[in-house]
Order: C-alpha cells, then structure tokens, then sequence
C-alpha cells in the first residue's frame, strides 16, 4: 500500500511539474526569450541601417565631388536650370540619407521595395499613373491616404482639373476588409457618378474622385459659434441652405439604391457654391442582402441601426435612407446648436433656434417609425424654412410636412398609374444579350416596376474576383513575412556580434581599470598566517622599501618571532634556485634551507608580474608554500624608490 501511495505521489508531482514548466514557457520564459530575441534583431537592423546609409552618404559624397565641376561649368555657360536641378538631386540625396539615419530609433527595418503591380496599370508608391500629386489631406479613421492631384496626358479624358485619390496600401497596415468593403461601395459611387476611375496592385487599391475645395461643415460651425451666442439671421439662413444641399443629395443618393451611412459634418464641405457630401466609403445598397454592421461616426450615427445589427438583420430587412436622415437631423441639430446630440432626440436646446426647427429636427431624429419616410420629405420642409424671410417666426403647423398636402401630391405625380379595372399583368419580354453569361434586358418592361436584378453569373463572377484577389493578397503577405524572416535572422547574428563584441570590450576595459588584478596560477590569500618559532623575512621587491617593515610587524602580531640575521639570509639564498620563486623546485628547497638554519618560516617580498608597485609575500612552511596579497599594502601606498 505504501509503495502505491508513493507512485502515486510521484505520478501527481510528474505531472504538476509539467504543467508548471508549461505554464513557465508559455507565460514567462517564451515571451523574455521573444524579447530578448526581438531585442538582439532591432540592435542588428539598426547597425546594418547605418552601415549602409553612411556607405551611401560616402557614395553620394564622391558623386557630389565629381558632379561639382559640371554644375560650375553649366553655370559658366548660363545653363542656371541644368545646374539648378542637379544641385536638388544632391540635396535630395544627402536628406534622404539624414532622414533615415534619424529615424533608426523609431523604424528598425527598411521600407520594402514597391513590388510589381499585376494590373495593366502599374505605380510605384506615391505615384499613381495617370495623376501627378500635389498636395495631400487630413487622413481619415479608415488608415486611408488622402492625395491631391492634377491629370497628365495618361489621364482619362474629361477629368477634372484638380481630383482626390484614396489610397489603401497593405504594407502601410491598412486592414483588408477597408478596402475590400470601399471596393463595394464603387458600385453604387458610380451610379452618382461620384468616381472618375479606380486601379490596384499587388498592394494597393485606389480611386479617384474629383476635389471639392472648401472647409469642411465642422470648422464651418466652430468659426460661427466662437461668440457663444445664437445665430443671426444671416448665419442661419446659410445654415438652412447648406441643410437644403445635404439633404438634396441624399435624396440623390436614395434614388440611386443606395445610402451613405456616414453622414457628418467632416464629410460635409462648404464653399461658395453651397454643402457637399463626399467620402461614400460606407456607401451600402439599400436591397444588399449583407449583415448590417455598426460602422459610422458616434453622436451622428442613429442608435437603432445599432439594435439592428446587433440582432444580426439584413441590410434589406431595414430601410436605410431613414438612418440617412437620423443623421441629416443631427447635423442641423450641431449647426443651429454648435454643439454634438449626445442625447439622440432628447437632446436640450440651449440656442433660440424656433419652434418649427427644432420640430424638424426631433421629428429627423424621432424613433424609426416616426421620422420622417423619405429626404424628399424633410428636403420641403428645409426648403420652405430656407425661403422664410424670419425661419423662428414659423410655428410646426406652417411646415408642407405637418399638412402633408405638398408632399404627398410630389408623391403621387411620381408614383406609378394604376391598372384599370379587370387588366392583368402581362409577363414582358426579354432580349438575351449573352447567352455565356446569362446577362439580358427587358424590352417592355411594365412601368413603375423594379429593374430586373443583376444575373446570377455576374454576381457569381464578381465574388470569385473577390476571393481570388484575397487570396493573392494572403499569398503577397505570406512572401513579405519569408523575406522579412530571412531579414530578420540576418539582423540578429549581426545584433548578437555587436553585443558579443561590446561585452569583450566592456570586460577588458574594466579589468584594466581596476586597482588589483590577480593571476589564477597560485591561490592568492589575504592575510598571513599566525604561529610560532623563528621566520625570515627576505625582501625581493626592487621598489618597495616600506614592504619588510609592514611584512614584519603583521609577523610579529601573528607571534613569531623574526630571525634578523644576515649570515642566516645569505645561507638561505645560495640554496635556493636562480629563478627564485618562480622556480618549480623552490618550495622543496626553501624548507631543507630551513631545516638546515632551524626555521620555522620563510617570508619573501617580491612585486606581482602584473603590477610593479604592488607586494606579494611567498610564504613558506614545513607543510607547504602559499601566495598573500595584503590589504595593507596596495598599489599607490606611500615609499616608493625606483629600480636599482
């Protein structure tokens, strides 16, 4: 049973023990040894850097050198522009080496190469065919780059003088599901004609938008709000009509199918020619079957779109332009009130704004059901407010929206004539326009109704297109990661040199420096030793005058007594070896010497081999011979002769 009981034990202890270490590598001793091992890698990426940067600043130099006599003899000949430009080619070379030497502390590896674009359209980056940059904008929360820039002669033709490049790169860590879900809103951005053309590469996707100048809607209400005090009548009829344009173009957007999803004021911008909304990177169709997610901005982003896509409802299954218009209310809620509505609908009016306004904008920002159905709708009421010659004079019950009689009348002209009495609806005909792809258009189609929906093989096409570009951009990463690897092991073998190295150095830089270094030949003691009978103290130092009287008076505290006998020390020396105490027989021959004149003990004073100034004292018994290094008598201490 005993036996048992310890198998047991041993069994449970094997086990606890390897759970232990497990524990030990997972959370303490792997993430040090990753540290350490990441550590090492940056030390070497770094030296590799500035080894390299400083080889091609020398590069540059001879070049700047042997460059100097063209740019003198261009200026001799009046060529200022051809010496002008090579001048920036050599200041550009020199800053561009000095900014990579400065920032080595925050970046430890090498920008990568551009890699080769498999489109037909290749750029390397900051460069986009077709487009010269000249400026750059305020990056967004979507990790996208922002360009300004002008057509060339490869730009498509009737584009705009100046346009708005979105960039998407990889390597720079924009997330592929931003660009995978910008790429789909470019459908719906094309029916607004809200594109002027899109390209990619291995690691870049981009579109081109036309520039809109101006402010955005923001510094706009911050400039007119910096008093603290209401708007007046002039800053709040610009309002209304900035409100009138907004909700114009949603009314645009909603007619094409889609909505824009990210309605706010820095995605409005105001100029002379009134409000526009632009950066339709969330655009969604209104009939997508996709899961509704909670992308947007906080405080203008409507709270049940929220609940709805927590209950995992489908983009058609809600109807979007509302959420569109949530948005448009909380807009002209942070125009009239400078400020954001935390509250939703409740939120508090603090300005003087009117009754029929802030009418508009709790009925805009009323619960799902209750706002209002359509941007045409809530577009009338703004328009009549915009008209108004005193908008706060007006009473909710004036507005076209709260009779209902103008916006309905909008809506039946438009709606489609009904059937008459005891018709039918008969199937219209279709026309095949390719049988490979099943694509097809309708002939007669019944007015009013839907158009027909893109065919299965369209769809099916563009998802295989999806998947095939995520799967190149895995692969694309998968080779970047093996030849950062590869870089990578590179940088620590040349870190753990750089550390091998400096620790010698460090080493032998503090063993030099300190006062006492003793050799591991003979053990060294640091006091003598006591007893009795006669000791002879014999003195070989050639610079220590003071060592036999210390060496003497340790002695003597130790109780021995001193043989201080010249006949005795001469004896004593022509037995020993020529070498003296370095020889390997002097400890055999020191003592018969001893027991020859009745000693008890031999001292003998000599400098170390390592330090002229210091003493050590061989001392030699009957039961054997030992080194001691005193305290009392280090390197510096007072009485020092020269060398005879």
């Amino acid at each position: 049973m005993t036996k048992l009981l310890i198998i047991l034990l041993v069994i449970v202890a094997t086990v606890i023990g390897a759970a232990t270490i497990g524990i030990l590598l997972r959370h303490f001793i792997g993430p040090v040894l990753y540290g350490i091992v990441r550590t090492i890698q940056f030390i070497g990426a770094v030296i590799i850097e500035l080894v390299r940067d400083l080889i091609a600043a020398c590069v540059h130099l001879i070049v700047a050198v042997l460059t100097l006599p063209v740019i003198i003899g261009a200026l001799a000949l009046g060529r200022w522009e051809a010496a002008s430009s090579m001048t920036r080619r050599i200041g550009s070379r020199f800053r561009r080496v000095g900014r990579r030497v400065g920032g080595l502390v925050t970046r430890s590896t090498a920008v990568p190469p551009p890699k080769k674009a498999t489109s037909r359209r290749r750029g390397k980056p900051g460069e986009f065919p077709g487009w010269k940059i000249v400026g750059q904008l305020q990056t967004g929360g979507s990790g996208a780059v922002l360009h300004v820039a002008e057509p060339t002669a490869e730009a498509p033709s009737g584009a705009p003088d100046r346009v708005v490049i979105k960039c998407f790169d990889t390597s720079a860590g924009t997330p592929l599901g931003h660009m995978i879900r910008e790429s789909r809103a470019l459908e719906g951005a094309k029916k607004l004609g809200l594109i002027v053309e899109h390209d990619h590469d291995e690691q870049r996707f981009w579109y081109v938008m036309p520039f809109i100048p101006g402010v955005h809607l923001a510094e706009a209400v911050a400039a007119v709000h910096s008093d603290g005090a209401a708007l007046d009548r002039a800053e709040l009829s610009t309002a209304l009509g900035w409100q009138r344009d907004l909700l114009a173009m949603l009314r645009d957007y909603h007619a094409a199918g889609v909505w824009h999803k990210d309605v706010k004021p820095e995605n409005i911008i105001t100029n002379d020619t009134g409000a526009h909304l632009v950066d339709f990177g969330l655009v969604t169709p209104l009939g997508s079957a996709m899961t509704l997610t909670t992308h947007g901005t906080e405080y203008f982003r409507d709270p049940e779109l929220v609940r709805q896509a927590l209950r995992g409802a489908k983009v058609s299954e809600v109807d979007g332009a509302r959420f569109d218009i949530y948005s448009a209310g909380a807009v002209l809620y942070y125009m009239v009130e400078g400020t954001f509505p935390a509250h939703g609908n409740l939120s508090r009016f603090d300005r003087e704004d009117g009754d029929a306004i802030r009418w508009v904008i709790r009925r805009a920002m009323a619960d799902y059901h209750q706002r209002y159905e359509s941007a045409e709708a809530m577009l009338a009421d703004i328009t009549f407010l915009a008209d108004a010659t005193d908008p706060r004079g007006l009473r909710p019950v004036d507005l076209p929206s709260f009779g209902g009689s103008t916006v309905d009348d909008a809506a039946t002209a438009t709606a489609a004539p009904p059937l008459s009495a005891g018709s039918t609806r008969r199937r219209p005909r279709i026309e095949v326009t390719d049988w490979w792809s099943g694509a097809y258009r309708v002939r007669d189609a019944v007015p009013g109704s839907q158009p027909p929906r893109p065919d299965a093989f369209s769809t099916a096409r563009r998802e295989r297109e999806i998947a095939r570009a995520e799967r190149d951009a895995r692969r694309a990463a998968r080779r970047a990661r093996r030849r950062t690897s590869a870089g990578g092991v590179v940088a620590f073998f040349v870190g753990l040199l750089v550390l091998a190295g400096g620790y010698f150095v460090v080493d032998s830089s503090v063993r030099s420096s300190l006062p006492e270094v003793v050799s591991g030949t003979r053990p060294v003691q640091q006091a003598l030793p006591s007893g009795f009978g006669q000791a002879l103290i014999i003195s070989d130092h050639p610079r220590r005058l003071d060592a036999m009287t210390r060496v003497a008076g340790q002695l003597q505290d130790g109780g021995w007594d001193l043989a201080a006998d010249a006949a005795i020390e001469a004896e004593f020396r022509r037995g020993l070896p020529v070498n003296g105490t370095e020889s390997e027989d002097f400890p055999h021959l020191a003592r018969l010497a001893m027991e020859d004149h009745g000693l008890a003990a031999a001292a003998v004073v000599r400098a170390p081999e390592d330090d002229p100034d210091g003493v050590e004292v061989v001392f030699v018994t009957p039961n054997g011979m030992k080194t001691y290094r005193l305290p009392g008598l280090v390197k510096g201490a007072s009485d020092v002769q020269s060398s005879p």
